[in-house]
C-alpha cells in the first residue's frame, strides 16, 4: 500500500514538473574584442604615481591613482585607472588595477568597471545599456610606447 502511494506521489511530482514553465536562456553571440587603451599624459613625472621600495631587494611597489585613460576599438571611451604594480628586481611584474570607464560598446553606452590583473582583463560590472555585458581577455603593453596597452578577448551580452 505504501509503495503504491509513493508511486502515485512520484508520478504527480513528475507531472507537476512538466507543467512548470520552462525558459531557455541564451547569451548573445560572443564578439571579439580588439583595440587598445592609453594613459592620457598629465605631466612628467605624473602626480598620480607613488613609488615605495622594499628594502634592499630591488623590488618596488608603484601605485597609480586616477590616471586618465582612453579606450579605442571595440570598447570605446574615457575613464580613470587605479593600479598597484609590484616591480621585481628580475624584471617581472605583478599588476592589479581597476578602470572605471564611460564606454560605448557596439553602439550601446554605459559605465563599465574593468579589472586588470597582470596580463588579463575582465568586465566586472556595467550600468545602463552595458549592465548585462560580460567579457574577458588578455592585456599586453607596448614596450616602445609607455602607457599603451593592447586588448584582445571576447564579450557578450546576457539576455
Amino acid at each position: 500500500m505504501k509503495k503504491k502511494i509513493l508511486g502515485i506521489l512520484a508520478s504527480l511530482l513528475v507531472i507537476c514538473m512538466f507543467a512548470l514553465p520552462m525558459y531557455v536562456v541564451f547569451a548573445s553571440e560572443s564578439t571579439s574584442v580588439e583595440g587598445f587603451f592609453y594613459v592620457i599624459p598629465t605631466g612628467s613625472p605624473p602626480e598620480e604615481l607613488s613609488i615605495r621600495t622594499l628594502g634592499e631587494s630591488g623590488n618596488a611597489i608603484l601605485t597609480w591613482t586616477d590616471l586618465r585613460v582612453k579606450f579605442v576599438g571595440t570598447i570605446k571611451g574615457f575613464g580613470v585607472y587605479n593600479a598597484h604594480v609590484l616591480s621585481k628586481s628580475d624584471g617581472t611584474i605583478n599588476a592589479h588595477g581597476v578602470v572605471t570607464l564611460n564606454a560605448m560598446v557596439m553602439g550601446i553606452t554605459g559605465v563599465l568597471t574593468i579589472k586588470m590583473e597582470s596580463y588579463n582583463w575582465r568586465i566586472i560590472s556595467g550600468t545602463d545599456g552595458l549592465e548585462s555585458l560580460h567579457g574577458v581577455g588578455t592585456l599586453t603593453w607596448d614596450e616602445n610606447i609607455a602607457g599603451l596597452y593592447y586588448l584582445d578577448g571576447n564579450i557578450h551580452f546576457d539576455p
